[in-house]
C-alpha cells in the first residue's frame, strides 16, 4: 500500500484543473510523508510517548533536573513535562491517548479554518491526487471536526482539530 500511494504521489503525473502546471508534492511535503512513513512502518513508533523517549531534543535547566518526565492526571490524561529554554522555565503538554495516532494538527485558527473547508466536506480527497484512482470506489474517510461529539466510523477517522 505504502509502495502504491508513493508510486502514486511523487513518480505519475497529475493534471489538476486548479493548476496551470502538472501538480506536484513539494520536497518538504514528501521528506515530512517519508519521514513519517518510516517512524510507523519501520521503526514502529506510533505512540507519543515513544516518539518523543526516541527523538526529543534534551534540554537541562540544570545538571540536577530531570529533562523530561512522563506523568499521568488523576482522571488519566497523559502529559509530558519538561524544561522549555526559550521559556527559561518547565512547562507541561498534554500527550494523546495510548496509541492515539495524531500525526499533524493545525498551529493557529487561521490554518484550522482552511483545513476544515479542504477537509470537512472530502473536497480535497478528490481534488488533489492524494487516492489512486482504483481505491476511489472504497474510500470512506470520516472528518470529525473540532467541538463535534460524533461517533468515529469503522473505516477511517480524521479528527480535525488546533493547538490553543
Amino acid at each position: 500500500m505504502t509502495r502504491r500511494l508513493f508510486d502514486y504521489w511523487f513518480d505519475e503525473d497529475h493534471e489538476v484543473t486548479s493548476f496551470t502546471v502538472p501538480f506536484r508534492y513539494h520536497f518538504c511535503q514528501r521528506e515530512a510523508i517519508e519521514t513519517l512513513t518510516y517512524l510507523v512502518e519501520v521503526a514502529r513508533l506510533g505512540d507519543a510517548k515513544a516518539l518523543v523517549e526516541a527523538y526529543a531534543e534534551v534540554f537541562h535547566r540544570d545538571l540536577l533536573s530531570k529533562s523530561i518526565e512522563f506523568q499521568t492526571t488523576m482522571d488519566g490524561q497523559r502529559q509530558i513535562r519538561r524544561y522549555v529554554p526559550e521559556l527559561e522555565a518547565e512547562g507541561v503538554q498534554d500527550l494523546p491517548p495510548e496509541d492515539l495516532r495524531r500525526y499533524a494538527v493545525a498551529p493557529n485558527v487561521i490554518v484550522y479554518l482552511r483545513l476544515e473547508k479542504d477537509f470537512g466536506s472530502n473536497r480535497i480527497f478528490h481534488e488533489l491526487p492524494l487516492i489512486p484512482p482504483e481505491w476511489r470506489s472504497t474510500w470512506s474517510q470520516k472528518v470529525i471536526l473540532r467541538g463535534e461529539s460524533t461517533k468515529p466510523g469503522p473505516s477511517g477517522n480524521l479528527f480535525l482539530t488546533n493547538i490553543h
